[in-house]
């Protein structure tokens, strides 16, 4: 038996007929997609410090700022989905001021971090291997920009400064995407095209082991408010240290049913 994450919990008997209802239902699919508020974590571990301007590589970045990387483009995440370049230009533009920083994508007060008009919005085209990930290749990282005087989060400014690991999650509305299926199948030409699109532009290529189909995303919308969270969908999205860089040994991605960020403080009593 096949089945999608597109799908739900809809089992069919072949690939060809799970391709088959997916093409044919692609508007209602799509459609359904783009009505959904997501949260997804990014695919680097956190936070860049300009502090470690010298192994990041960064140029331009004041140490008087914090700078968390909320998403980035070219990963197949454990949700098949794959943000591509130029995904992210025109929210990180029209939303400027718009958007708040908090913990556990929780919009309350104990869990803001920084208010709206303290979060810039900003893209970088960094290396993958300049934030601790053994891939060679380019990605547009989205990170806020924000002054550490702003930051209202006790714990959480408690937690950066004893070098606690995080990773970053952004609440989103998908504005334009396409469907892949990996088939040569003729019926599904344009769908074996932006399968392969995907796998050409995806630097972690050994994630598309056993996956047949993938979703492109072409535009998203940030809403309302980025988040740190412990672990997530990709884990390429960080707040790093120089130490963290020099000791990484977080690269498995743990479960979505993990502690939230406001419990792993309670532990660590920041």
């Amino acid at each position: 038996m096949y089945k999608s994450h597109l799908t739900a919990n809809k089992e069919f008997k072949t690939k060809k007929e799970m391709f088959s209802y997916i093409k044919e239902n692609k508007e209602l699919i799509v459609k359904s997609l783009k009505s959904q508020v997501k949260t997804k974590s990014g695919h680097i571990l956190g936070f860049y410090n300009p502090i470690d301007a010298t192994v990041k590589n960064i140029p331009n970045l004041d140490e008087d700022y914090i700078y968390p990387i909320i998403s980035n483009t070219n990963w197949l995440d454990n949700h098949r989905d794959i943000h591509l370049d130029g995904s992210m230009n025109k929210t990180a533009k029209e939303q400027q001021g718009k958007v708040c920083y908090t913990t556990d994508h929780e919009i309350k007060i104990n869990n803001i971090v920084a208010y709206p008009e303290d979060v810039g919005l900003m893209i970088e085209t960094l290396d993958f291997n300049q934030l601790t990930k053994d891939y060679s290749g380019k990605t547009e990282c989205f990170m806020f920009k924000i002054p550490k005087s702003e930051l209202i989060n006790a714990p959480f400014k408690r937690s950066q400064e004893k070098g606690k690991k995080m990773q970053n999650s952004i609440r989103m509305i998908y504005i334009k995407v396409d469907i892949g299926f990996n088939d040569n199948d003729p019926d599904f030409a344009q769908e074996k095209q932006y399968y392969d699109e995907a796998y050409e532009k995806a630097v972690n290529k050994d994630a598309f082991k056993d996956v047949n189909v993938v979703t492109l995303v072409r535009e998203l919308k940030i809403h309302m408010e980025g988040s740190a969270v412990p672990f997530g969908s990709n884990s390429a999205t960080p707040i790093e240290s120089k130490e963290a860089v020099n000791d990484d040994t977080s690269k498995i991605e743990p479960s979505k049913d993990t502690q939230t960020i406001s419990e792993m403080l309670k532990k660590i009593n920041v």
